[in-house]
């Protein structure tokens, strides 16, 4: 199983965030918002899989081999989330630089 480093993933993410509106009307913000609370909550739950009671009971029960694709799951939907968080970043700087060149 592969261990994702929680803190830095959310460092990594928050920077990507950082530029994004924080106006409430922004349908650009608000995607980042979910995309960003869904990465949070990917990350809650793979860190549950794969820390503490999950990985023991897995050994206890011989469910190791399920537990170790389930994280798998997870950590693929973790790097599509990441994925598609920058995709957003990318798309707003773009918006941004060609409203810059209409005014």
């Amino acid at each position: 199983m592969q261990i994702v480093d929680n803190d830095e993933c959310l460092v990594r993410i928050q920077g990507q965030d950082a530029g994004r509106s924080d106006s409430p009307d922004s349908e650009d913000s608000a995607d980042g918002r979910q995309l960003t609370a869904l990465l949070d909550d990917l990350l809650a739950i793979h860190f549950q899989l794969a820390q503490g009671v999950m990985p023991r009971a897995a050994r206890i029960t011989g469910t190791g081999q399920q537990l170790a694709h389930t994280v798998a799951r997870v950590e693929e939907a973790i790097c599509r989330t990441k994925d598609l968080i920058a995709g957003c970043a990318i798309a707003v700087k773009q918006e941004g630089h060609s409203l810059g060149a209409v005014r």
